[in-house]
């Protein structure tokens, strides 16, 4: 099973073009991180806005990484793509993507576990979308226990990148959260490619007008255009959020070290103390903060 998944890749795939959809995804699943990260400290309509962005980038990357792959499959026939199908495989995981988005922002890891297997759903809705929109002289016949392998290991790695992402919020296992985020994309995509065997009928008549690989080419090469510069963005919001919190932490070691009762108020409101303060007056910290 396993030597027939790499064998797919390496006969029936370009090896540059494979090695640039990991890239792709790579790239896709640490900038959803770093949105989501980004957008949990966020409220209200912001919130909902950076929620729309990470599912639009984790959509986009999905949907990238797909086609990049399937610019390098190289089936024993002429190939083009319905438009409409093509179009519609984006949308639909652009769609169910911003269903999880908010699971995945919940505290509660159970619900973050839940958006990691709705996340896991917009991969695999997707990939079958985009295969349907393959139009050749020709059918697919499907391998049921690739398929549901393909599926499986989706929704185990993603589960995985989400439990790797909140049980340590930090960068360094953000990048191992995306590397397992790409690595789901990756496994499905190349798991169902080899659970589909193309069946080439000569006498079949394919319709003209689809999207040929040139147009598909620009298109994927715009979207991953978007998702690298939402990236770069991510990347300067994530050091402003990192230093921040870092001074922060700084001021938070100071005022406890002090020897001097200390209030920080705001608003006419007490929002922290530190324990000599706690000390003085006999109260926890959480009975102060939030008095007037």
């Amino acid at each position: 099973m396993f030597i027939r998944i790499l064998d797919c890749i390496r006969t029936d795939h370009d090896p540059k073009l494979v090695l640039l959809a990991v890239l792709v995804s790579l790239i896709s699943g640490f900038t959803v991180f770093a949105v989501l990260n980004h957008a949990r400290a966020q409220k209200g309509g912001a919130r909902h806005g950076w929620s729309l962005i990470a599912a639009c980038v984790a959509g986009g990357g999905i949907w990238s990484t797909h086609f990049v792959a399937m610019l390098g499959f190289a089936p024993a026939t002429a190939v083009s793509y319905d438009i409409t199908l093509t179009l519609a495989s984006a949308l639909l995981s652009i769609v169910i993507a911003g269903i999880a988005m908010p699971l995945l922002m919940s505290t509660a890891l159970p619900c973050a576990l839940v958006g990691a297997v709705v996340l896991s759903a917009a991969i695999a809705a997707m990939h079958f979308t985009g295969m349907r929109a393959l139009v050749f002289a020709g059918t697919f016949a499907w391998e049921p226990a690739l398929v549901a392998l393909s599926v499986g290991s989706a929704v185990l790695l993603v589960s995985a990148s989400i439990f790797i992402e909140r049980l340590a919020n930090r960068r360094r296992h953000r990048f191992v959260a995306a590397t397992l985020f790409g690595a789901a994309i990756c496994c499905l995509h190349f798991t169902a490619m080899a659970a589909a065997v193309v069946k080439t009928d000569p006498t079949l008549a394919v319709s003209d007008g689809g999207l040929s690989e040139f147009l598909l080419g620009l298109s994927v090469a715009f979207v991953a255009s978007v998702i690298v510069a939402l990236s770069l963005v991510a990347i300067v919001f994530d050091k402003r959020a990192h230093r921040a919190s870092a001074d922060a932490d700084q001021m938070r070691n100071i005022i406890e070290a002090a020897q001097t009762s200390i209030v920080v108020c705001e608003n006419q409101e007490v929002i922290a103390t530190n324990r000599t303060f706690e000390q003085l007056v006999g109260l926890d910290q959480a009975e102060i903060e939030g008095t007037p």
